[in-house]
């Protein structure tokens, strides 16, 4: 799941991955042409956050107020779907604050992705309910620990253990 969440019936596990935020933009919208954007244009235009989302992701991506004080507008009526906000996208609805990940699981035609120069990577990571006592979970857990343990070590030159 991206990260963050704080809810207070959920483990955050491991981070999985860092993706670098990227704002999705009709192919024909007026950013569509530029190299990289900042958070600041993003005040110029309509969000809609998906229904299902916890607050503090929504934060995350799409900020109520810019660093420079600008509001946000995140349009009253949220999309139920990720596929409801690649079709305000392209018809130029909304901008969407992303990760380059979303246009490969959810990616349409007419829909350009531009890099966010000011924006913070964003994680995503194991979470887990907090009582699930599931030992498939605790071993699931285990391994991916041990997985990502060797592969920091294989990055840092270090050989895998036995």
């Amino acid at each position: 799941m991206r990260l963050p969440v704080n809810q207070p019936d959920l483990t955050i596990g491991p981070t999985l991955a860092r993706e670098p935020m990227v704002l999705a933009v009709a192919d024909d919208h007026p950013l569509a042409h530029r190299e990289r954007v900042s958070i600041e244009d993003v005040a110029d235009y309509a969000v809609a956050p998906i229904t299902d989302e916890p607050n503090e992701l929504i934060d995350t991506f799409m900020p109520r107020v810019t660093p420079g004080g600008r509001a946000i507008h995140r349009l009253d009526r949220r999309p139920k779907t990720p596929h409801e906000v690649t079709a305000l996208i392209a018809r130029g609805r909304i901008v969407h604050p992303t990760v380059p990940s979303f246009a490969q699981f959810f990616g349409q035609p007419g829909i350009t992705y531009i890099p966010m120069e000011d924006m913070p990577w964003v994680k995503s990571g194991l979470v887990w309910r907090r009582r699930s006592a599931n030992p498939r979970l605790r071993e699931f857990i285990k391994v991916t620990r041990q997985t990502l343990a060797r592969r920091r070590g294989a990055a840092a030159g270090h050989p895998p253990r036995s």
